[in-house]
C-alpha cells in the first residue's frame, strides 16, 4: 500500500488544481487468487479512528469506484465545468459520523485493477467472490487496523447488484479476519431489471417527456424486455432494453441528454475531469500504480462486454436474504428516470423477508434539510430504509450531497448499533 503524500500532490500535479493538502489515503492493489487478477483500492480514513468502514462499489459493470471518490463524496470533488478540485464539506468519511471509506475498482479490470489471463469475470456472482477474496487480503495485509471496526458495503447504480450479492456471500460464510457485516447501502440502484425496465414509460408519460401514445409504445418494448428475460434470453434482453433506453433518450431528451438525471443537458461529468486527475503521470505515481499500466477510464468496455448477458439476471433474492440478518438502505434521487424512486419501488414492494410486515406497515415521513425544509421522503422498517430525494438524479450524492450525507452517515450508525 501507498500512503499518499498531499505534498507529493501538490507539487506535482499540474492541473487546474492540486489534490488539497493534509490528505489521510491509502491505495494498491490485492491480489486474487488463481492468477484472476488483482483489484486497486483507495482508502480514505475518517475523522474519528473507531468508525466503521464502508466499501463503495460503483456500477456499470465496469465503472470504477474512484469517480465516487473524486466525483462524488469523497474528500475532494471536481468541478464539471473547470475540472479544478475543490474540498467537499459532505465526503463520507468527514464529521463525526464519518466512516473509513475503502474505494475499490471491480471486478477485475475495472480502472486500475488488473484482470487475469482469462479476462474479467462474466457473472456478478464470480466479480462477489473476487470481491470477498480481495477484502480478505485487505484485512489480513494493508488494512489489518480495521479488522475490528463494523463493516458496511455500499454502492450505486449496478451496485445493485454487486452489493447484495458480495454481503449474501460474505454472509454465508464469513471470512477468518474480516469484520463483521453491519449493513448494506445502495443508491440508485439496479437490482432487479424486469420489473424496473417496466417502470420506465410511466415514469415518462407522468413527467410530461412521453404522450400517451408513445409511453404505450414505450410499454410494448418494455413488456418485451420481460418476456425476453423470462424466457432466460438475457443478451437478447439486455439489447432490447439498450435499444429501448436509446430510443427513449433520444425521443425525450434529445442528443447529450441522460434518463440517469432528466434535468441535465448532458451526463454526469460529460468532459472527464475525473480521468483527467487519475491519467495525469504525478497522481499516477502517488497511488502506486505502474508507469506503464493501460490509462484510466471510468468505464471498461471490456468488463462491460464480459459481463453482458448477466446484466439482466435479477439480485433480488439475494437482497432478500442479506436483509434476513442485516439493515440496508436503499436511496434514490428522484430526477433518475431509470432507476430511480419508482423503478426500485416496482421490485422492493414484493421482496418477501421475515419482518416485510413491518416495512409494509411503516409510514413514509419527511427527510428534511439542514433547514427544516423537505429534501425527499424516507420510509423505515423491518430492517429496511428506503428514501427519495428530491433535488437528484442518478448520482444523488453529487446532487444532493448535504441531504444524502446526512442520510448516509444516520442510517450507517444506527446499522453498526443495532438500531436500523
Amino acid at each position: 500500500a501507498r500512503r499518499l503524500a498531499a505534498g507529493v500532490h501538490a507539487a506535482a500535479w499540474a492541473g487546474p488544481a492540486p489534490l488539497p493538502p493534509g490528505a489521510r489515503t491509502d491505495s494498491g492493489f490485492l491480489p486474487l487468487p488463481n492468477r484472476r487478477g488483482s483489484l486497486f483500492y483507495l482508502l480514505q480514513a475518517a475523522d474519528v479512528a473507531n468508525a466503521p468502514i464502508a466499501v463503495w462499489l460503483q456500477g456499470g459493470p465496469g465503472a470504477s469506484s474512484l469517480t465516487g471518490c473524486f466525483h462524488e463524496h469523497g474528500r475532494w470533488t471536481t468541478d464539471e465545468a473547470t475540472g479544478a478540485l475543490h474540498p467537499n464539506p459532505h465526503a463520507w468519511a468527514a464529521g463525526p459520523c464519518g466512516m473509513h471509506m475503502l474505494y475499490v475498482e471491480q471486478p477485475a479490470g475495472t480502472g486500475f485493477s488488473k484482470p487475469g489471463p482469462g479476462g474479467p469475470p462474466r457473472s456478478v456472482a464470480a466479480a462477489a467472490a473476487d470481491l470477498v477474496a480481495a477484502l480478505t487480503a485487505y484485512f489480513h495485509g494493508p488494512g489489518r487496523a480495521y479488522a475490528d471496526h463494523p463493516l458496511l458495503l455500499t454502492g450505486e447504480s449496478h451496485a445493485g447488484r454487486f452489493v447484495p450479492e458480495s454481503a449474501a456471500a460474505l454472509l454465508a460464510a464469513p471470512p477468518a479476519g474480516v469484520p463483521r457485516l453491519a449493513g448494506v447501502a445502495v443508491g440508485n440502484g439496479v437490482t432487479d431489471p424486469r420489473s424496473q425496465t417496466l417502470t420506465l414509460a410511466p415514469y415518462l408519460h407522468a413527467a410530461g417527456l412521453l404522450d400517451a401514445a408513445e409511453a404505450k409504445a414505450a410499454a410494448k418494448a418494455a413488456d418485451h424486455v420481460a418476456s425476453l428475460i423470462d424466457a432466460g434470453r438475457y443478451r437478447d434482453a439486455h439489447d432490447a432494453r439498450q435499444a429501448l433506453l436509446d430510443d427513449l433518450t433520444e425521443r425525450c431528451l434529445g442528443a447529450g441528454g441522460t434518463l440517469l438525471d432528466v434535468r441535465r443537458a448532458r451526463g454526469y461529468d460529460p468532459d472527464n475531469t475525473v480521468a483527467a486527475l487519475l491519467r495525469h503521470p504525478a497522481v499516477v505515481a502517488a497511488l502506486g500504480v505502474p508507469a506503464d499500466h493501460p490509462p484510466w477510464i471510468r468505464k471498461s468496455p471490456d468488463v462491460k462486454d464480459a459481463m453482458w448477458a448477466d446484466k439482466m439476471v435479477s439480485s433480488a433474492p439475494a437482497f432478500a436474504r442479506v436483509l434476513s440478518s442485516i439493515p440496508a438502505l436503499l436511496y434514490q434521487g428522484v430526477a433518475d428516470a431509470q432507476d430511480g424512486p419508482l423503478s426500485n419501488e416496482a421490485w422492493v414492494e414484493g421482496l418477501q423477508w421475515p419482518r416485510a410486515g413491518e416495512y409494509g406497515a411503516a409510514a413514509r415521513r419527511p427527510l428534511l434539510d439542514a433547514a427544516g425544509g423537505v429534501a425527499g421522503h424516507v420510509r423505515s422498517g423491518g430492517g429496511l430504509t428506503t428514501a427519495s430525494i428530491r433535488d437528484a438524479g442518478h448520482m444523488s450524492p453529487r446532487d444532493a450531497p448535504g441531504v444524502v450525507h446526512a442520510l448516509v452517515q444516520g442510517w450507517a450508525a444506527r446499522a453498526v448499533t443495532g438500531g436500523a
